[in-house]
């Protein structure tokens, strides 16, 4: 059995992980499809990458707002 502070570094690692986790979900969310059509047209590989990703997103975009907003509150 681990002790509590072992514990304790374990839970606030898992945190932190899910923080970032969840950032990334709702900055993919969050995006705005003229926005990125613009750095796409400039050239930006990742954002490329990025249309392609969102394109292949089976969830209509304001079905995926309506999930990431309970990771915020």
């Amino acid at each position: 059995m681990l002790n509590l502070g072992t514990e304790f570094i374990i839970t606030l690692v898992l945190i932190i992980l899910n923080g970032f986790f969840v950032c990334t979900e709702f900055s993919f969310v969050k995006v705005r499809p003229s926005q990125l059509e613009v750095l796409v047209q400039s050239g930006k590989k990742r954002a490329q990458l990025l249309r392609t990703m969102l394109e292949s997103v089976w969830m209509p975009i304001y079905l995926q707002r309506s999930l990431a907003l309970p990771y915020l509150l």
